[in-house]
């Protein structure tokens, strides 16, 4: 998730926008938007929630959208089987 909220930071900066003003642009909190940026999944509670937001900020940022989910749900697939594992051996 980091690597989709750099991409997000370093477009919003290239593009010379401010964080509040962005915030703002898409009705959301600076904290929401400093989460994705940064990157931090677990700061949403709503998983749809997030997924539309990333296809929003994608829209706002004119960065592929459907990209920037596809890669959401890469890394959050990755994760999961990460945690199925670890699970699984503290079960065995």
């Amino acid at each position: 998730m980091k690597d989709i909220g750099n991409i997000f930071k370093e477009k919003r900066e290239e593009i010379g926008v401010k964080l509040e003003e962005t915030a703002s642009d898409l009705d959301i909190t600076v904290a929401q938007l400093e989460n994705l940026e940064d990157g931090n999944i677990n700061a949403f509670k709503d998983i749809f929630f997030l997924k539309e937001l990333i296809k929003k900020y994608a829209t706002y940022l004119n960065v592929d959208g459907e990209k920037m989910i596809e890669e959401f749900k890469m890394k959050k697939t990755g994760y999961i089987e990460i945690m199925r594992s670890e699970l699984i051996n503290l079960i065995i």
